[in-house]
């Protein structure tokens, strides 16, 4: 199989992909403080459309999928990648999977452990069962993205290129054409599909096949402007960088979109395919360590951002509270409150680790 590596031409850590995660965690945490603290204070709701941020996550879900099946390629099977994968996402999950049971316990009165063997096992929030109230928030991404992801894994390892080609394609048009039915992307663990399990598992589906394309467009590209004129793709890069910043721009600042959400797909392929490419003009100065840093905090940050918030709630209030300035504590907390929950998990890690070692 001929499949150019373009991390090995770049040497990139993908830090302007940082910087886009970054701006989609914002927009997701915007949208729940809305749900959450302001709504019912104020009568018009502000412009946020956090659904489309998860699926343009689920599309750079997918591209870095693309970029780890390079190493599975190279020295391991899909039994070691998924292990390694299970890997980075169980940790996190596993301490938010605590921290929820203990604020659950100590300020609701009730606990997770009668959910645990769904959560353990993956499955909270995919089959209709809402968690948003007084459970694990948000936990139907992370299911979707696990399952999803052995599906698209599969694929690729056992169909090779033909699945970049053929496969891959024609399942996000398939999973495309069927979230277009709903004409919105408010979708996640409702509406349920067949009445068995959650729509939001065709979204993850759809956001990974996408990703897994694009990174793969994206070594074909690569080899190709090698052999063009540097001005000439410069000038066409910049060009495409600018349509589709304002066209996502547009679309987000829509208050009633009418089924127009769905062209962040291709909007934002457009935006990561220049950042791979390591193209971008507009978004240059977001190549830094401080967004590089940040980015990596939102897997931590989506998976505790309700706590934080409730936390804010309980304790602060938010009656007297100006809208911008409530947004705002919101995202600090959020922020602060991630940083030390995953350093806390990750000392546990080593400690465990070390502590099996020496015995």
């Amino acid at each position: 199989m001929h499949f150019r590596n373009i991390n090995n031409q770049t040497g990139s850590r993908f830090v302007t992909i940082q910087f886009f995660r970054f701006i989609l965690i914002i927009n997701i945490l915007l949208g729940h403080t809305y749900l959450t603290i302001t709504k019912g204070m104020y009568a018009a709701r502000p412009i946020i459309c956090q659904d489309m941020s998860v699926d343009i996550f689920f599309i750079i879900a997918g591209v870095f999928m693309a970029k780890s099946f390079m190493d599975m390629h190279e020295g391991g099977g899909i039994v070691s990648y998924n292990k390694k994968r299970l890997k980075r996402l169980l940790p996190l999950y596993l301490g938010s999977f605590c921290v929820h049971t203990i604020y659950n316990f100590i300020f609701i009165g009730d606990s997770l452990l009668k959910e645990s063997w769904s959560h353990l096992l993956f499955l909270g929030g995919i089959n209709g069962f809402s968690t948003f109230e007084g459970g694990f928030g948000n936990v139907w991404y992370i299911s979707s993205l696990f399952w999803m992801g052995l599906v698209v894994s599969a694929i690729i390892y056992w169909k090779k290129q033909k699945a970049f080609l053929f496969y891959l394609p024609v399942l996000w048009f398939i999973t495309f054409s069927f979230m277009r039915q709903y004409n919105t992307l408010q979708l996640n663990s409702n509406p349920l599909v067949f009445g068995f399990f959650s729509v939001g598992l065709i979204k993850a589906l759809c956001g990974l096949s996408c990703g897994t394309m694009i990174y793969f467009i994206s070594g074909k590209v690569s080899s190709f402007t090698e052999r063009c004129n540097s001005k000439k793709l410069n000038f066409l890069f910049l060009v495409a960088e600018l349509f589709s910043s304002i066209g996502l721009a547009i679309i987000f600042s829509k208050r009633n979109h009418g089924g127009s959400e769905f062209l962040v797909y291709p909007l934002a392929s457009v935006m990561i395919l220049i950042f791979l490419l390591r193209s971008e003009k507009i978004f240059a100065f977001a190549n830094s360590p401080v967004f590089d840093f940040l980015g990596k905090r939102t897997y931590a940050v989506y998976l505790t951002d309700d706590i934080s918030r409730h936390l804010l709630i309980r304790y602060v209030g938010f009656s007297n509270i100006p809208l911008p300035l409530c947004y705002f504590m919101d995202i600090i907390a959020a922020f602060v409150f991630a940083y030390f929950f995953e350093t806390i998990v990750n000392k546990v890690i080593k400690g465990c680790r070390r502590l099996l070692w020496e015995n």
